[in-house]
């Protein structure tokens, strides 16, 4: 696995994280939409990060990370795809996705093979992307 997609996995489990414990405070279904479209909504996450210093701290490493918007919405998408993955899993149970998502910033690459194929493909797609956006010296 590339340094990037190890990373881009990292990050990408830091953003599901970081909204599981700002939005999912119980298990039902609109907690889940909403977490999903706080992920896919620029202008929400614009203003979440105003009120969230992790959440904008996470979003600038990302953007860092993919040199451009399309990747970055990229990833905020897949995002919200495993958020849902997860929730489905756990049966929404927050105490449990919590308890995966700390396992998943354990060991990355455990959490990667737990995901559907599509996910994977997904990720490599993203990874793929980073790596051709940087130059020789691995900088956007």
């Amino acid at each position: 696995m590339t340094i990037h997609l190890k990373f881009s996995l990292t990050l990408l489990v830091a953003l599901v994280g970081w909204t599981a414990r700002a939005d999912l405070s119980s298990s039902d279904q609109e907690a889940l939409r909403k977490t999903q479209e706080l992920l896919r909504n620029q202008q929400q996450r614009e203003k979440y990060m105003k009120e969230s210093p992790d959440a904008r701290a996470n979003h600038q490493q990302l953007e860092k990370l993919t040199g451009n918007k399309q990747t970055t919405d990229s990833v905020y998408g897949l995002s919200a795809e495993i958020f849902a993955e997860i929730a489905k899993d756990t049966n929404g149970d927050p105490v449990l996705m919590q308890q995966k998502l700390m396992e998943a910033q354990k060991n990355p690459e455990a959490f990667l093979k737990s995901l559907p194929a599509q996910h994977r493909k997904a990720i490599e797609e993203i990874a793929g992307r980073i790596n051709s956006n940087r130059g020789p010296s691995g900088k956007p």
